[in-house]
């Protein structure tokens, strides 16, 4: 039987470690360089300005957006909105720390104008209701439909037109790489 420990098992380490006995470099610290070149180069404001102008059609609610709304519960039509901006900013944006920001200065802008607002955007129900339709590759449309007691043509109508209005408005950004 072999002793435990021998004198055969000890071993100095090298000055020169192998790669996978290396320290790390540290992810925070290089999340935090990259907003800063983002932040240098004038991505950051741009990404924030994005945010929000993505907000502004909740403050101003223009006809042409809200059309044919007359009679839904205004926290759905919201919601849907809301949903629409977040898939296009999350197709739109190449960089993560760009689209976190976009939708960080997109919410933090109607925090400040409307709390109901606010909570209808943040709604996990209907939030993971949507999520499971593009998931199972569902029309979101008919899920804001039967939430809405809405026919599913008009929600697919209005679902349409809001990522498109909010895929237009992301395209028009151009951000520096």
């Amino acid at each position: 039987m072999r002793e435990p420990f021998g004198d055969d098992d000890i071993r100095i380490a090298s000055d020169t470690p192998s790669r996978e006995l290396r320290p790390q470099a540290d992810l925070g610290e290089s999340v935090a360089q990259e907003f800063q070149r983002h932040k240098e180069n004038g991505n950051i404001f741009m990404a924030n300005r994005l945010g929000e102008e993505l907000a502004r059609p909740l403050r101003e609610e223009p006809a042409e957006l809200f059309a044919d709304t007359e009679g839904i519960e205004r926290r759905h039509v919201q919601f849907l909105y809301g949903f629409a901006v977040r898939l296009a900013i999350h197709q739109g944006m190449d960089v993560s720390i760009l689209e976190d920001t976009v939708l960080h200065s997109f919410l933090e802008t109607v925090e400040h104008f409307s709390g109901p607002v606010y909570a209808a955007l943040t709604d996990s129900v209907s939030s993971t209701v949507y999520r499971l339709c593009l998931s199972d590759e569902q029309p979101v449309g008919g899920a804001f439909a039967r939430i809405a007691e809405s026919s599913p043509s008009l929600g697919e109508m209005l679902y349409a037109r809001y990522l498109d209005f909010a895929r237009n408005l992301v395209g028009k950004f151009t951000f520096r790489p």
